[in-house]
């Protein structure tokens, strides 16, 4: 059971708030958009739960921006006492990802010392291997941008869309170059399997497959005890 006495340094909330911020049981979701609070519920949430004697490190938070979730973190802080989230698994999809892909990637068949590809990196060696693999077939002015080769890879990995659907619907232009572009992925993905490296929705898909593993799963799940998800994007 929570201590009531233990939130009193927490901000002025209204009544629907503060239900959010001391529920107990099953999982909640909060439908709420830009400028209604949801920051400072989810902070308040936080330190109420490190305050009733939650451990920080059994707490995951997180969120889609780096701001956001230093945002709510300091204002955590601010609530619970300095020094008291210490540990807390707070940060981006992203960051956490990573975070857990170092410790466990081994299950999911990832080497832990992964070097992981920004955007830039990404688009960079997408154009080397289509570049190596090209038959100068497709006039220079007719070939997919970098940047195109990149947002395409995304958008198959993230919605599970065939490649020629998602060209068709997004970029029709290069519609005809589906094989090229299919079989630069193919070296894409070996090239990072050779040389250790990751992309950033490799580390969500990782981590999905991660969560999955049936021994792995089990043990990332087991160090959790609260999930807190910051999802609205208010830009």
């Amino acid at each position: 059971m929570f201590d009531p006495d233990a939130d009193r340094a927490l901000p002025d909330l209204t009544d629907e708030q503060q239900r959010a911020v001391v529920h107990d049981g099953s999982s909640l979701l909060i439908v709420a958009g830009a400028g209604t609070g949801k920051t400072t519920t989810l902070s308040a949430r936080l330190a109420h739960l490190v305050a009733n004697g939650v451990p920080p490190e059994r707490i995951m938070l997180l969120t889609f921006s780096r701001r956001a979730a230093t945002e709510l973190l300091s204002r955590a802080e601010q609530w619970a006492g300095h020094d008291r989230l210490r540990g807390a698994w707070g940060g981006t999809f992203h960051a956490v990802a990573n975070r857990l892909l170092r410790r466990y990637g081994r299950s999911v068949g990832i080497d832990p010392d992964f070097t992981l590809l920004d955007q830039g990196d990404q688009a960079d060696l997408l154009a080397l291997v289509r570049d190596e693999l090209s038959s100068d077939s497709t006039p220079q002015r007719r070939r997919a941008r970098k940047e195109l080769l990149a947002s395409a890879l995304s958008r198959v990995v993230n919605t599970r869309q065939p490649l020629d659907v998602v060209l068709r619907q997004h970029h029709p232009w290069v519609a005809d170059q589906a094989d090229e572009l299919r079989a630069t992925y193919g070296a894409y993905i070996a090239r990072k399997r050779e040389r250790h490296l990751v992309d950033y929705d490799d580390l969500l898909s990782l981590w999905r497959a991660l969560v999955q593993d049936p021994e792995a799963g089990p043990l990332v799940a087991s160090r959790f005890d609260h999930v807190l998800v910051d999802e609205y994007q208010d830009t």
